[in-house]
């Protein structure tokens, strides 16, 4: 989490990557959360999984992590968040 925030500090908003997710000890589980850079600032976002589908919260329509996140690179997040009229732009390594 500390990594992510740290790359994304000086991004423009719009920059997201995908990392594994951590439990609230701080150790990685094998869930995945999207941190995006939006109105100056970062979100953290829980990607959901279950019986082979993803998404940000159900129902879960994509089959991969990689087909969630394309879709966002045309659609905004405000479905699951209001607060969230943005696309997925500017992917970033981690």
């Amino acid at each position: 989490r500390e990594k992510a925030n740290e790359i994304l500090r000086d991004a423009k908003d719009g920059s997201f990557l995908v990392r594994d997710s951590t439990d609230k000890l701080g150790e990685a589980n094998s869930d995945y959360t999207l941190t995006l850079k939006c109105n100056g600032s970062n979100k953290l976002i829980k990607i959901y999984h279950s019986d082979g589908l993803y998404g940000f919260a159900p129902p879960l329509k994509f089959t991969s992590v990689v087909h969630l996140i394309v879709y966002h690179q045309t659609h905004t997040l405000s479905c699951y968040n209001s607060t969230l009229s943005i696309t997925l732009k500017y992917p970033v390594a981690k």
